[in-house]
């Protein structure tokens, strides 16, 4: 029986590669997407600095919306954090998205939305990524009277390769559920967070890059395909039908 991926090292990792995700539980919805645009792999403090300056210069976020994309980069850069084009881009895009969808910039309805409505409204944002809107939802969850953790296919599917759940009609959510906020250490928000970001950029479902994913090192599953020559299994897929 192959052996299950140490929760430690796997969160060391994750740590390692990628920047954790802040849970904002009482910033308003609207500023944690601006900050989220702002903040993809920038250090926090810089990232506050910009969110203040935007806030000084302009009266509102419509204000931001209407305003000029070189003022924006300006202040981005002069905060210091990189590719300000680029950012700066994304979050006027973001914001010209939620008013043409709303006719309003406000997100607190995201709070009170179905779950499946609200991710699929997040996903078609742009700059918002599915680890991000994964990250959301998790936060969201896990602030409420008894923690949780928002299970995705994309989530899950990394947690069968590192053999924390099983595979098929054993998988269970409720139970999936608790084993991941077990092993989280306190943190099933980053937990989630990182998973995702793994299987975006390396577990796929069909064609998953092992040689290349920043857990090979640890994952049961990828020793096992890298001895026998597997490149992928297709079964392997998770369905949290």
């Amino acid at each position: 029986m192959t052996s299950r991926a140490n929760p430690s090292d796997v969160l060391a990792l994750l740590a390692k590669h990628y920047q954790k995700y802040r849970c904002f539980k009482d910033t308003p919805m609207l500023e944690r997407l601006i900050l989220l645009i702002l903040g993809r792999e920038a250090p926090h403090e810089k990232v506050d600095i910009v969110l203040q300056k935007l806030k000084d210069v302009f009266v509102d976020w419509n204000e931001l919306r209407l305003g000029r994309i070189e003022d924006m980069r300006a202040i981005i850069a002069e905060s210091g954090v990189s590719d300000p084009e680029s950012r700066a881009l994304r979050l006027r895009e973001m914001l010209s998205k939620l008013f043409t969808e709303r006719h309003m910039l406000d997100a607190e309805f995201l709070r009170e939305e179905d779950k499946e409505k609200r991710s699929t409204f997040l996903a078609g944002l742009p700059g918002i990524d599915y680890a991000m809107v994964q990250a959301i939802e998790c936060s969201l969850q896990y602030y409420k009277t008894e923690p949780d953790i928002a299970l995705s296919n994309h989530l899950t599917r990394v947690a069968q390769r590192l053999q924390w759940l099983p595979k098929g009609k054993e998988l269970l959510v409720s139970k999936a559920k608790k084993t991941l906020l077990d092993i989280s250490e306190g943190d099933p928000v980053n937990l989630a967070y990182g998973l995702v970001r793994v299987a975006e950029e390396y577990c796929h479902s069909r064609t998953p890059e092992c040689p290349n994913c920043i857990l090979s090192s640890v994952c049961p599953t990828s020793k096992k395909w890298s001895k026998e020559g597997i490149k992928g299994d297709a079964e392997e897929s998770a369905s949290l039908q």
